[in-house]
């Protein structure tokens, strides 16, 4: 996939990975199947210009539900239009066909998935969600795309956690 700050997720399902990156005028994915053979073309995860607009997109994460048998890909928008500042989502399956985008923050703190060492996103298998953790915060993301209750861990006895992990 063409860009940066790329990460990568494994379909025990079906034995292929996700790869996504963050291109110059959106966020990218290409499925690879287990032997790092490319099956298809890169393809469009972030919505085209028309739907949220591409500039000031980044630092995408994904994560993968054996239970949904999919794929979440997050990615935040920084734009200084107010109505598209914010977090986003799309669901891929593993032969590349995806749900609608969806906002699940528009407010601060914007997120910044992938942005810093200290953010993380996986699935929890034994309460089926995913789980987002950049610091300081961790929330959880359903199968509709919902967003949890929004949790401070910070501990000021520390400072702070700095590599969160989940």
């Amino acid at each position: 996939t063409p860009g940066w700050f790329g990460d990568l997720a494994f379909s025990t399902n079906d034995n292929k990975w996700l790869v996504v990156s963050q291109g110059p005028n959106g966020i990218f994915g290409r499925i690879i199947d287990a032997y790092q053979n490319p099956i298809g073309e890169a393809f469009r995860i972030s919505p085209s210009e028309q739907s949220i607009g591409d500039k000031g997109v980044g630092a995408p994460s994904v994560a993968y539900s054996p239970d949904a048998n999919k794929f979440l890909v997050v990615w935040y928008h920084f734009v200084d239009n107010a109505n598209l500042h914010g977090d986003y989502g799309r669901f891929v399956s593993p032969d590349g066909t995806m749900g609608n985008a969806f906002k699940f923050n528009d407010r601060e703190p914007i997120l910044s998935f992938g942005a810093t060492k200290a953010s993380a996103l996986k699935y929890d298998a034994k309460n089926k969600r995913f789980v987002m953790i950049w610091q300081p915060f961790v929330a959880t993301i359903d199968f509709e795309g919902n967003r949890g209750q929004l949790v401070n861990i910070q501990d000021p006895s520390n400072g702070g956690i700095w590599n969160p992990k989940v």
